[in-house]
């Protein structure tokens, strides 16, 4: 059987295809009945239906949307094909999505090429985005870039704009191929992607070789952008368009734990003298793994054992049992090892070990079944069943921050410019997070959150417990994060200053290729 070129997979409009053109090689993917999940706030300009529960479009004739006949372009709009990996929705993936929903604004009309389908096309957000399924049989597979030069050529995009090192891999030869320019975006570093060093190794260097054939090389904070510098590329070529979020629909409100008055009142919940009374916000010595037993049930959920719950299943918030005092804390992430996951259950069971009421609401997905495994197996060690909800994918990630006290992002290395911490900050809630690049170029220590040392869940014990103590300065730095996020981390000046890059590319008229 003769596997097509490329597949239409659609829009999220539900518009009948045109009819069958030269560009259709095959039979037209059918994405009909597809579940699209909410992830974030639904405020963008080309969502025109806030309602996204089960999009349907009707694409099961053979064809392919063509154009202005498709509602896919505005007039006098350029048109930009974006190449991406496709298998997960995580941070950098919803950059993509709200670049399609906020370019249009500025001119651009923006498509998807995947390479690897998966949760991706799923959680789609952008109603007019034509998606592509271009595939790679495997990481070192070439012949996709002949059929994006195809794709490019017939569809008349004017750029290509790759956003990983195996997306820049095909991207590179299909813009030399079909005589475009070629924008490539840096969302963290690929040389500390994961825990996997010969993995990023081989990312890192396969980067490095191709990053010369890009006309501009986009980097999503400042700190990113100094270290592509320190590995040979030129300032010219570099840009930094900060990550941005939407306006949230709603935002954070202190809860009632906030108007408790004094928490140490209660001698349960004092911590000893010269223990973690004192938060120490920098320079914090790390610690070994902790092994700690069964702690106090002070606060404890009416929940089944953590080991024993599904972690596909969101749940409900938690009402937090009888006891009013008790502080929601939560995270939210794509888990895998550089997310310091362990580092925060480790914090959460020393404060549980001292009495204080805190439980933990994990927001997110693991990476593979294995990590998920060895992180609930850890949970358990520590003596934290019944103090740990486990949500995996969820649908509304707004609403999950807004139900919690205080946002942790324990990451230990490996970020760009968080997508989440920004959703945090956007909403207005207190913060704390890890002193590590990108995240500190958006957090002041004492003004928009608490930063500590990665690795550290002593630390991170004691920076929770300096909220939880001054609950009023807990409520001053959310407020201090949301006018930080209004002021420089909006969606709108993302779109803006990519927008920017594009103009300034396309006004070369001989690429460098």
């Amino acid at each position: 059987m003769r596997i097509p070129e490329f597949q239409f997979l659609g829009t999220l409009r539900g518009l009948q295809p045109a009819p069958a053109s030269p560009l259709s090689s095959g039979a037209l993917a059918s994405r009909q009945g597809a579940s699209f999940v909410v992830g974030f706030p639904n405020q963008s300009p080309c969502e025109e239906e806030k309602n996204v529960g089960s999009a349907k479009a009707d694409l099961s004739t053979p064809g392919v949307a063509q154009g202005h006949e498709a509602g896919l372009c505005q007039p006098g709009s350029v048109r930009i094909l974006h190449v991406i990996n496709g298998q997960y929705y995580a941070g950098a993936e919803r950059v993509q999505d709200l670049l399609a929903q906020y370019l249009p604004q500025f001119g651009f009309e923006v498509a998807f090429a995947v390479l690897k389908p998966g949760l991706f096309v799923q959680h789609l957000r952008c109603q007019r985005a034509a998606v592509w399924l271009v595939a790679m049989r495997n990481r070192l597979d070439l012949r996709p870039a002949w059929r994006l030069a195809r794709l490019i050529r017939q569809q008349d995009y004017r750029l290509l704009h790759a956003h990983t090192p195996r997306s820049l891999l095909v991207g590179t030869l299909a813009a030399w191929l079909a005589k475009v320019p070629l924008i490539y975006h840096v969302h963290s570093p690929a040389w500390a992607d994961s825990t996997r060093w010969l993995f990023n190794w081989a990312n890192a260097t396969l980067e490095q070789l191709l990053l010369g054939r890009c006309d501009r090389v986009i980097c999503v904070s400042q700190a990113l952008a100094e270290q592509m510098y320190r590995r040979g590329l030129s300032w010219e070529k570099l840009v930094v368009a900060p990550n941005g979020v939407p306006t949230p629909t709603s935002c954070w409100k202190p809860k009632i734990c906030f108007n408790i008055p004094n928490h140490s009142a209660n001698k349960q919940s004092i911590l000893p003298p010269g223990n973690l009374a004192d938060p120490i916000l920098s320079s914090a010595p790390k610690t070994p793994a902790l092994s700690l037993q069964a702690s106090s049930s002070r606060g404890s959920l009416p929940s089944e054992s953590i080991a024993t719950k599904s972690p596909f299943v969101s749940e409900g918030p938690a009402t937090g049992g009888s006891d009013l005092g008790l502080w929601r804390l939560g995270t939210v992430a794509l888990f895998r090892p550089r997310k310091g996951i362990e580092v925060l259950l480790e914090a959460l069971a020393l404060l549980r070990q001292q009495g204080i009421p805190v439980y933990l609401r994990a927001v997110g997905p693991f990476e593979s079944p294995q990590y998920q495994a060895a992180v609930h197996q850890k949970a358990v060690q520590l003596g934290l069943d019944g103090h740990v909800e486990w949500t995996g994918p969820v649908q509304n990630v707004e609403a999950e921050l807004l139900n919690m006290d205080l946002f942790i992002l324990p990451s230990l290395f490996g970020e760009g410019l968080p997508m989440v911490l920004l959703e945090a900050m956007a909403v207005g809630m207190p913060i704390i997070a890890t002193q590590i690049a990108g995240i500190e170029e958006v957090i002041r220590p004492g003004q928009e959150g608490l930063l500590v040392p990665p690795g550290n869940p002593v630390a991170l014990a004691q920076a929770i417990w300096e909220l939880i103590r001054h609950p009023d300065q807990a409520a001053r730095l959310g407020q201090q994060a949301r006018q930080r996020h209004l002021e420089n981390y909006s969606a709108q000046a993302m779109a803006a200053r990519v927008a920017q890059v594009y103009r300034e590319t396309l006004s070369n008229q001989r690429p460098s290729h």
